[in-house]
C-alpha cells in the first residue's frame, strides 16, 4: 500500500508492510506491525541541527501506538541530511525537549520499520528542496549467495559501491543485507575490502556497523567457495 506523507508543506510516499493501514487526522501512518503503529504528525517536518552543525538534519514528531494495551509513546525522529544521499544511516529517536533516547539502522526505500521511518524523512526533506537526494532502484539488490544449513541468503545494493579509504588503504564498499529466513528479519552491514586485496586474488573482508566499527571480518579468495568470498569477488567487481 502507498500512502501520501505530508509534513509541512512537503510531500513523499512511503511503502508500508501493513496493507491496511490509514490516515488518521493530523497523524500519517509510516509503518506498522501486528503490535505497533507508528505514524508523523502533519505539520512537524524541519530541519534540524545535529552534534553541533547547522542544518545537517531532518526531523519530525511521530506517535507509536501499543496495539495490545491501546498506549501511545511520542518523541522526535531525526536522520541525518548525509544519509539521505548516501541510502543508509541512522534513525534517531529523542525526547520531545531533544534529548537523544536510542537509534536503529536503516536503509532508503527498504521493508523494515526503521527503514520506512528513516525513507519517510529523506523524501519530505527532498520535497522541500525540489531535488531527488537518492532514487529508488527498482532491482537494486543482488543476490551474492546463501548459507547451506540454514538457507539464509546475502544480498548486495549496487547502487551503495563507492571507493574509500579504510585502515589508511584504498578500499571499496557496498551495502550488505543479511535475510536471516527462521527470524523473517534483515540484517544490514557495510562490507569492505582493500583494493590491494582485490588485485592480488586474496586478503581479508571486514564487515562494518553503519558507525564504522568492525562487527566481523574474514579471510578470503577470491573465486573461493565460501559465503565471504562470494561477497568478495561481487565487492571487487565494482572497483
Amino acid at each position: 500500500m502507498l500512502v501520501k506523507v505530508v509534513l509541512g508543506m512537503l510531500a513523499g510516499v512511503v511503502m508500508l508492510q501493513a496493507a491496511h493501514a490509514e490516515d488518521v487526522g493530523d497523524w500519517i501512518t509510516v509503518a506498522e506491525t501486528s503490535k505497533s503503529l507508528w505514524q508523523g504528525k502533519r505539520g512537524s517536518g524541519s530541519m534540524t541541527n545535529v552534534d553541533g552543525k547547522k542544518n545537517n538534519g531532518y526531523k519530525y514528531l511521530y506517535q507509536k501506538k501499543n496495539k495490545t494495551n491501546n498506549t501511545y509513546d511520542y518523541g522526535q525522529a531525526v536522520v541525518l541530511l548525509e544519509a539521505c544521499r548516501k541510502g543508509y544511516g541512522f534513525v534517531y529517536y529523542n525526547g520531545m525537549e531533544g534529548q537523544y533516547v536510542s537509534k536503529d539502522q536503516f536503509v532508503r526505500f527498504g521493508p523494515t520499520v526503521a527503514d520506512n521511518i528513516g525513507t519517510m524523512a529523506c523524501l519530505s526533506w527532498d520535497n522541500e528542496t525540489g531535488q531527488i537526494s537518492l532514487a529508488e532502484k527498482k532491482d537494486a539488490w543482488e543476490f551474492i549467495a546463501s548459507v547451506k544449513d540454514s538457507g539464509n541468503k546475502v544480498y548486495l545494493k549496487n547502487d551503495t559501491a563507492r571507493k574509500r579509504a579504510f585502515k589508511g588503504k584504498p578500499s571499496v564498499s557496498m551495502l550488505s543485507r543479511f535475510d536471516n529466513l527462521r527470524d523473517n528479519n534483515f540484517d544490514y552491514n557495510e562490507v569492505v575490502i582493500a583494493s590491494a586485496d582485490c588485485e592480488r586474488g586474496y586478503g581479508t573482508l571486514y564487515q562494518l556497523n553503519f558507525d564504522g566499527g568492525v562487527a566481523d571480518k574474514w579471510d578470503v579468495a577470491l573465486n573461493g567457495k565460501s559465503v565471504a568470498s562470494a561477497v568478495s569477488d561481487a565487492v571487487c567487481s565494482k572497483r
